[in-house]
């Protein structure tokens, strides 16, 4: 465990019933990396980060209002170079 990179996907996402592991889905019905995690699994997830913190290092260490995001994982880069 990374305290400065938690994965909100441990939990179940109460409000679009993604599955533990998965990514949250959007309306369409659409997931992946390039969709941000719901709210209310983001709040879901804070007590199992803090159980998850007081067993590996016996307090908490991190504050949960300002929790880093799951980091999305880029693509291939595309060259900015000038167009002329």
């Amino acid at each position: 465990m990374n305290p400065d990179w938690y994965d909100y996907r441990e939990v179940v996402c109460p409000q679009c019933q993604a599955k533990a592991g998965t990514y949250c889905k959007r309306p369409s019905g659409h997931s992946g990396p390039f969709v941000q995690p719901h709210e209310q699994r983001r709040q879901a997830a804070h007590p199992v980060w803090e159980q998850e913190e007081l067993t590996k290092y016996g307090r908490i260490i991190t504050t949960w209002d300002e929790a880093p995001a799951t980091p999305v994982v880029p693509g291939p880069v595309k060259s900015q170079l000038p167009l002329f």
